[in-house]
């Protein structure tokens, strides 16, 4: 299978004369988004995701900032896409509900705690809960299954769900610890 990557995206114009966005600037722009255009285009971004992982990629980076979105005109349909995939793997095995992946990738809002953890394996401070030296475990879809849910509460929020401007240790430590930071949107 091939994964195509596209680079340098903002702003490219339609063939329609429409604009294509990310949704990180869409939302810095107008705010957060309304309910029903957050369902629609998560609705797409969903499928999206489930079509890596059913062939066995996964895809550790995903954000606001490559969901490129595009819309005719105000009230039609969104059109969403994933692109710069620098950042996907491929499972050693489909069906393997645990993962085959190890390392501390993507960015660092948007990542998992099975992900976050390998932080600490990098800096060589990580033990695991027995107290030895195995690394901590592999990780999979589940991952990105996570950073969708981060996509969501961006996008319906028009914030993270964490510190983002707190240092890299400090907001993957809150992401171990589901140390939410929920302000009213």
């Amino acid at each position: 299978g091939c994964v195509f990557v596209f680079f340098d995206l903002e702003p490219l114009l339609r063939h329609d004369g429409g604009l294509v966005i990310d949704m990180l600037s869409l939302i810095e722009k107008r705010g957060r988004l309304k309910e029903d255009d957050a369902r629609q285009i998560f609705a797409k971004l969903v499928l999206a995701v489930k079509t890596a992982h059913d062939m066995g990629v996964v895809l550790r980076n995903i954000k606001p900032e490559i969901i490129q979105l595009s819309q005719q005109m105000k009230g039609k349909p969104w059109t969403a896409h994933l692109v710069d995939m620098h950042c996907a793997a491929v499972l050693d095995d489909v069906n393997d509900e645990m993962g085959s992946l190890t390392g501390l990738v993507g960015t660092p809002e948007y990542v998992a705690p099975e992900v976050a953890i390998w932080y600490w394996h990098e800096q060589g401070t990580y033990r695991d809960p027995s107290g030895g030296d195995a690394p901590p475990p592999s990780y999979g879809v589940k991952a990105d299954v996570w950073a969708l849910g981060m996509c969501l509460h961006v996008m319906l929020c028009g914030c993270f769900p964490f510190k983002p401007d707190q240092g890299v240790e400090a907001l993957l430590r809150d992401i171990n610890a589901a140390a939410f930071a929920f302000d009213d949107p």
